[in-house]
Formats: C-alpha cells, sequence, structure tokens
C-alpha cells in the first residue's frame, strides 16, 4: 500500500523521535553495563592487594560489610575512638587513603602503598584472573643533593672483617644502587650542565628497529654466555688472576657515565690532576724508589713521574721507542754536533746525513730473556731494532744474570752492534721467574743502555713488603711497569708505566699540533709521554678501589692467593707423576709428568699429552708451556673467593684425571700437537732466531746447523746496498775489510769500551774528501742475521784474526 505524502509528512516527525529514543536507551544501557564490569573487577583487585597489605579495612570487607552501610562508619569510628594506640590510627587513615584512591583506580600508583613494589601491574589489570605479584622493597638511602649527608643503610661491620671481605652481598646491592641513582640524576637532566658541541649520532642500520632489552638480555645468556670462558671459576687455574673487586665495577659504572675523553689538559683537568694523585699512591704502595714518584709541588718539571696505558705490551714499546730516540741523539750530537737538528727533522731528506739514523737502527739491540713476554719482538718489530735474547738456566732459577748479559754484548760490540736497551722480566709468563735484576743494572750503564723493568705480574705483589726481595737494583732502572688488572684486582686491563727520565721519555713522543695547544703553558698534557692520545678516566677507579679496600686489604687478598698456590703444590707433590719443574714463584706453580724409566723426549711427550688430556675432560682448565725445552704445566690461582676446600677439590679432580691418563700415554702421545703451547703471549722471540747461532759462525749446542740458513730472515748481505751513505762498505764478520767510514767502524777487541766513544782519526781536511767519496760509492750495511748464513764452522775467525784485518784494512 502506497503511503500518501500528506501521510509521511504526518508521522515523520513522531517517527524520527523514537529512533533517536532507541539510540540513547542503547548507549545508556552500554553505559551502565561497561561501568558494572569496571567496578566488579577493580573491587576484586582492590580486595587481593589490601589482603596482601593486611589494612583493617580490607579484612573489614572480607566479613561482607559494605563499603556505604552507616555501621561499618560507625565500626571504624568506634574502633578509631577507642583505640589508645597512635599506630593503629595511623594504620585506619592508611586504609582509608587506600579506599580513596582505589575508587579512581585509573594507572598503578605504587606510591600509595609503602613497602610494596609492583611488578607488571598493567598486565594485571588487562588480564584481571593473572595473580599480583608482590614483592616487600628495601628501604634504600637518599642520594645526596647539595650539603644533604648521605645516609646509608650498609651494615657497619668491623676493620679486621672489611679487611678480610671488603663488600657482602648486602653492602655490594647497596652501593650499586648508589650507583645507580648517581648515574640516573647525572643523566636525567642534561639541561642543568654546561652546553657542549653537538655531533647527529652515527646511522646504524642493524637492527633496524629499537629491541627490547629483555630480549637483550635472554639473547646474551642463549648465545653469548656459553661462549665464555668463566675467568672467576674455582676450576679455572690457566691464566694469571685478573681482579674481581665490587669497588671496580662500581667505578667502571662511574666512568661510563661521566663519557669524558682526556686527550688534554684543558679536555678534562680531572683526569691529569687525579692520575697524578693515584700513579703516586700506586707508587708508595708498591715501595717504588723516590725517582719514579711525581713532584707534588713542581709537577711539570719533575725529573720522574708515570701515567696510566692500556696494557704492558703499551709500556715496553713506549720503552723501546724512548731508548731507540735517545741514543740517536747521543750518537747524532757526539759525531755531528753542527748538523744534529737537521738530521732529527722528519722531511730533511734533502741532507746527506739523514739517512745515518737508519744506519744506526740497523745495529742498535736489544736484549732480553728467552721467556720475556711476546710483547717485546713486537715492539722491536716496530721500532725496527735488533732483539738477542738470552737463554735462562735452571742453575739461575730461569733468570738471565749480568754475566750473561755482559757475554752477549761483547759478542755483538765485536761485530758494529750498538747495545740499547736491556728488558728485565720481574715474573715471566712461563714460570713467573725473575731476571737478576741485581746483577744486570751494573752492566747496562756500563754499556750505557736503556734498562727496562718488565714486573707486569710481580708488580702487583710488591703491596706486600716481604715479596719485594727481587727488587733490589730497582732506583737504577730507567723505567718500569706494572699491571693493575692481576694482584691489584682491577677487573679490565690496565697497566701504569713509571719513569726516572720523564724529559728523555717525552722527547720521543710530544706532537703538539695548533688544536692541542694548552691554553696555559704551565700545564702538562699526559698524551706527551706515549702513543695514546685519548685517555680514559683510570685514575677514578684506583683512588675510589683504594678508598674502599685498603692497604691492609689488598695486602690480605695477595697473601691469601699466594698461601693458596703453596698449599695446592703442598698436596699435588705428592702424587707419584708429579715433578715440581721449578720453585714457585707468588701464585705459580709449574709441574711436569713423569714416570720411572723415561727418557726427556719421553717426558716431555707425555707432558704435553697430560695437558691436553686435562682440558678435554672439562674438569678443569690449564695452560702449558715450553722453556729451554721442557715442556711443563702451569697453574695458576685465580678464583677471588677461593678456599681451603676449592684447592682440595681441585688437587682431587687433577690427581683422578692424572691417574686415568697413566695407562693410556702411549696413545695421546701419537697425535700430540707439535711446537710450544699458546699462552698468553709466547715465550721465545722467534722474530730473533739468528741469535740462537754465535755470530762467529759455530752453531750452539742445541741449534741445527742445517737450520741456520732457514731461520735467518734476512736478505743476502751483497745484494743490500744503499745509496747516498755517508758511510761505505761495513765489512761482514769474515770478509776482508777495505776501509770502514767513522763513526761506524766494527769493533774489535780492541775498541774503545763504548760505540759512542769511538772517535774518527781523520782529520778535518780528510772528512770532507772522504764524503764525497762515499757518495759516489755504493754503500752496504748488513744485519748480522744475513752475515750469519755466510758463516760456517770452518772458516769462522777468531777474534785475534778479526782484529788483524781490521788493523790492516786501516794500515792500507
Amino acid at each position: 500500500m502506497a503511503i500518501s505524502e500528506s501521510t509521511y509528512c504526518k508521522w515523520a516527525p513522531s517517527l524520527s523521535l523514537v529512533i533517536c529514543l532507541i539510540f540513547v536507551l542503547f548507549i545508556a544501557g552500554f553505559s551502565i553495563y561497561y561501568i558494572a564490569q569496571l567496578r566488579t573487577e577493580n573491587g576484586k583487585l582492590r580486595k587481593r592487594l589490601h589482603a596482601a597489605t593486611g589494612s583493617s579495612t580490607g579484612k573489614r570487607r572480607r566479613h561482607g560489610k559494605k563499603r556505604g552501610s552507616k555501621k561499618r562508619k560507625r565500626t571504624t569510628r568506634s574502633a578509631s575512638s577507642s583505640s589508645a594506640s597512635s599506630n593503629f590510627s595511623q594504620s585506619s587513615r592508611r586504609g582509608r587513603n587506600n579506599d580513596r584512591k582505589m575508587r579512581n583506580y585509573r594507572a598503578p600508583a605504587p606510591q600509595a602503598l609503602p613497602g610494596v613494589r609492583f611488578e607488571s601491574i598493567n598486565e594485571n589489570m588487562r588480564n584481571p584472573a593473572m595473580p599480583v605479584q608482590v614483592v616487600p622493597m628495601t628501604p634504600r638511602p637518599v642520594l645526596f643533593t647539595g650539603n644533604t649527608p648521605l645516609n646509608s643503610t650498609i651494615e657497619t661491620r668491623g676493620i679486621a672483617e672489611k679487611i678480610r671481605r671488603p663488600f657482602t652481598p648486602q653492602e655490594f646491592g647497596d652501593a650499586m644502587g648508589l650507583t645507580v641513582k648517581f648515574i640516573n640524576e647525572y643523566t636525567e637532566h642534561p639541561e642543568t650542565r654546561n652546553r657542549g658541541p653537538w655531533w647527529p649520532p652515527c646511522p646504524r642500520p642493524p637492527p633496524q628497529q629499537p629491541e627490547e632489552y629483555a630480549d637483550v638480555i635472554a639473547d646474551l645468556k642463549k648465545h653469548i654466555m656459553p661462549m665464555l670462558t668463566h675467568w672467576q671459576h674455582p676450576r679455572f687455574l690457566a691464566y694469571f688472576p685478573t681482579g674481581r673487586n665490587h669497588a671496580d665495577i662500581l667505578s667502571n659504572a662511574i666512568e661510563a657515565a661521566l663519557s669524558i675523553v682526556g686527550f688534554s689538559y684543558d679536555s678534562c683537568p680531572a683526569i691529569t690532576e687525579l692520575e697524578v694523585v693515584a700513579v703516586n699512591w700506586l707508587a708508595q704502595c708498591f715501595g717504588l724508589p723516590k725517582g719514579f714518584h711525581w713532584n707534588l709541588e713542581d709537577i711539570p718539571n719533575s725529573p720522574g713521574g708515570g701515567f696510566y696505558l692500556p696494557s704492558a705490551s703499551d709500556g715496553v714499546f713506549d720503552a723501546v721507542m724512548a731508548a731507540r730516540d735517545w741514543k740517536f741523539e747521543r750518537f747524532l750530537k757526539k759525531y755531528h754536533e753542527g748538523r744534529l737538528s737537521k738530521t732529527l727533522k722528519s722531511e730533511c731528506h734533502r741532507d746527506e746525513f739523514h739517512d745515518l739514523r737508519h744506519q744506526i737502527c740497523q745495529r742498535l739491540v736489544v736484549y732480553t730473556s728467552k721467556d720475556a713476554h711476546s710483547c717485546l719482538e713486537k715492539a722491536c718489530k716496530m721500532a725496527m731494532v735488533r732483539c738477542h735474547p738470552i737463554q735462562a738456566t735452571a742453575e739461575n732459577e730461569w733468570g738471565i744474570t749480568g754475566a750473561q748479559l755482559e757475554e752477549a754484548i761483547k759478542k755483538d760490540r765485536e761485530y758494529g752492534l750498538i747495545p740499547l736497551h736491556v728488558h728485565v722480566t720481574l715474573g715471566t709468563t712461563s714460570t713467573a721467574a725473575c731476571d737478576h735484576l741485581k746483577t744486570i743494572w751494573p752492566v747496562a750503564r756500563k754499556y750505557k743502555m736503556w734498562l727496562h723493568v718488565d714486573a707486569a705480574y710481580a708488580g702487583g705483589a710488591w703491596v706486600e713488603p716481604k715479596f719485594r726481595g727481587m727488587t733490589e737494583g730497582l732506583q737504577h732502572a730507567t723505567s718500569l711497569n706494572i699491571n693493575l688488572n692481576k694482584f691489584f684486582m682491577h677487573v679490565s686491563p690496565g697497566s701504569v708505566f713509571w719513569t726516572q727520565d720523564k724529559d728523555t721519555l717525552k722527547k720521543g713522543f710530544s706532537i703538539t699540533p695548533t688544536y692541542l695547544k694548552p691554553m696555559k703553558s704551565e700545564t702538562m698534557d699526559l698524551r706527551d709521554y706515549g702513543i695514546q692520545l685519548t685517555r680514559t678516566f683510570r685514575a677514578l677507579r684506583t683512588w675510589i678501589l683504594m678508598r674502599t679496600t685498603g692497604i691492609d686489604g689488598l695486602r690480605f687478598y695477595i697473601n691469601t692467593m699466594v698461601d693458596f698456590c703453596a698449599y695446592f703444590e703442598e698436596l699435588i707433590i705428592r702424587h707419584p707423576n708429579v715433578r715440581p719443574f721449578c720453585k714457585r714463584s707468588l701464585g705459580l706453580f709449574c709441574f711436569y709428568y713423569m714416570e720411572p724409566g723415561m727418557t726427556a723426549q719421553e717426558i716431555n711427550s707425555a707432558t704435553r699429552a697430560l695437558a691436553a688430556y686435562i682440558n678435554d675432560s672439562r674438569e678443569l682448565f690449564i695452560t702449558r708451556s715450553c722453556v729451554a725445552g721442557h715442556d711443563i704445566i702451569r697453574i695458576s690461582i685465580n678464583y677471588i673467593n677461593t678456599t681451603r676446600e676449592v684447592i682440595e677439590q681441585n688437587v682431587a679432580i687433577l690427581s683422578g684425571i692424572i691417574d686415568r691418563f697413566r695407562p693410556d700415554w702411549q696413545i695421546f702421545k701419537k697425535n700430540i700437537p707439535a711446537g710450544p703451547a699458546p699462552l698468553e703471549g709466547r715465550n721465545t722471540v722467534p722474530g730473533a732466531e739468528v741469535f740462537d747461532i754465535d755470530l762467529k759462525g759455530t752453531p750452539l749446542p742445541d741449534v741445527d746447523p742445517s737450520k741456520i740458513a732457514h731461520w735467518s730472515n734476512s736478505p743476502n748481505p751483497e745484494s743490500i746496498t744503499r745509496q747516498d751513505s755517508l758511510t761505505e762498505t761495513y765489512r761482514l764478520p769474515n770478509t776482508p775489510h777495505k776501509s770502514a767510514a767513522s763513526p761506524m767502524t766494527p769493533m774489535t777487541p780492541n775498541a774503545a769500551e763504548d760505540v759512542e766513544e769511538v772517535t774518527n782519526p781523520e782529520t778535518p781536511g780528510k772528512k770532507k774528501d772522504k764524503v764525497k767519496r762515499a757518495k759516489s760509492e755504493s754503500s752496504v750495511v748488513t744485519a748480522v742475521a744475513a752475515s750469519a748464513t755466510t758463516v760456517t764452522p770452518t772458516t769462522a775467525k777468531s777474534p785475534s784474526t778479526s782484529a788483524d784485518a781490521g788493523s790492516k784494512s786501516k794500515t792500507e
């Protein structure tokens, strides 16, 4: 039926009104339903929260008393008025406050419930069925601001207890809480700090989007942790110890939060000032001679001092480079006084005397023990000087002596080589043996050599005075380096380098471009004393560690580690197949495997096989080394919380492994690896094998003559020529000497005591002709390594023969 236009117009307003009314009723009903659901959820959550806090209001609700009833109000007032306890009144007020807050609950508000910390409260609101995790909060100290005193909840303990154990877990947690608050305060409001330059961040394509930190930690545990070597493990007996001090962890966090780069004094004066103080603290702690201390009254003009380096390798390289430049200056200044400034310029190839430094460099020799760390080999390669390792012997407790050093120097000087540097190791990597500094320093002074002491391991034990017996003669050393991450309990690697001749060290490294010039001339930049430009706040770590641990705490730790190593040795040598290799030194014990009737070769084979067997068992982790052809196993106590029970367990495990290995070592003998074992650094200096043969051509007893030519890594001496050189042909040890230009005259037994003391026999007038003739002729400056390849025992000449040849050539 069709609706007429008049009828539609009559009913249209009424129909629209009905539709609007239905829509309004629908919205109202939905709102009422939604509000009811929210009230139900809030009520359930409120009950759980009150049950957790134990408030009186929550208990009344559990008895069915409604929130709006008059009876509840009267009960509350009656309870409040009849109670004489102020604590109960405060509890009631807290309950009413919680009630009021929960009625308007919209977001998690932990501050409304003292003593309770909520975890994942938002998730619980979305899923009411999930139980709420309520964790009691530990009261935290208030971080000081301004002059507000620092209140701490750290338990007060006696001095003896603090020396034995500087931090308890509770104390470390509180200290870490302080550190976190400090970092937050420092980083949360950067607008309160001084403004500085801003640089756009570098793009980092992977990952494309930020990830949750929880996922990062989960991946760390899943993928990275299984591949770690856990140094702080009771069964870790491999390398020299590394510290794990809670104070150092805290200081690392503070250092990272400060984000300071100290490449000059002006960039951060505190780095330089505190470093001077901390290094002097260390010098006093180690009992170093006064010559190594900074003069705090006049720091820029102090003759001696020290500074931090990333590692001991940096200190060794600094010492070799400084010695080389020092020898250059002494040599050139003596023989070419008027041309010193020209020859030392880096761009002066225009001068005919410039190549003289390179020729001197070929003759400079660094002397050390064959058991020295491999970083010395790297330093000699980078400095382009020779390295002459000397074999230590068991008679001298595996340390080189002054007599051995002087014998090696005399041999080298017979062929024109120049003694440059003596590297004395106190605490070798293989056996922790010490070179005899007492007899070495007079030889170094006699031949005007730079004397460097590498005490990376043993130096940290000098905190205890009874371990300073090896330091006799240290006052005559030119430089010294000690690692702080071994006995000194620093966590990350770091070393301190001291010198008694700061100005000489500075000459070899000081370069000051315009952008690094200090604003005040009286300031001092520590970047001038090494290759490192940027410096971190390492001194802060030492300052905090020594303030919290004290010298007595450090001494307790050192004595404990040394005593536990002695206890390990006492127990393990009772095993019938264990033989100590050398005298135990500090915290390192070395032994080898032996059965009755074994030859020396069989002992080495069995020891190498046993080392592999121990590590393959994964019950212990050890390292092996090779000293003078003897394979040994090293045991180093590393675990900072070691006890006598831990030592006894380790000895029992090791004894059991040896017992299982004993009947099967013949099987392992066929598959043992050849050559020396990898260590923290190799115990030989393979870049200088040429010195394993006598310079006169007579092979040493342990050298195969057929390998002499193969070992020599120098080119054929007959093919080395150098144009525009001051000197003429340099005589090989067994070739006729026609002429030798001063001052590079080859040394003979009748020559002067020191190379620098050789005088020029020519007159000034003839010297000019000599220089012109040298420019027109091709000069040959050969290495001793190459000369050794051309020498055979049958053609070797005695020193007297060489001397006669030299005198004959001068006569001609």
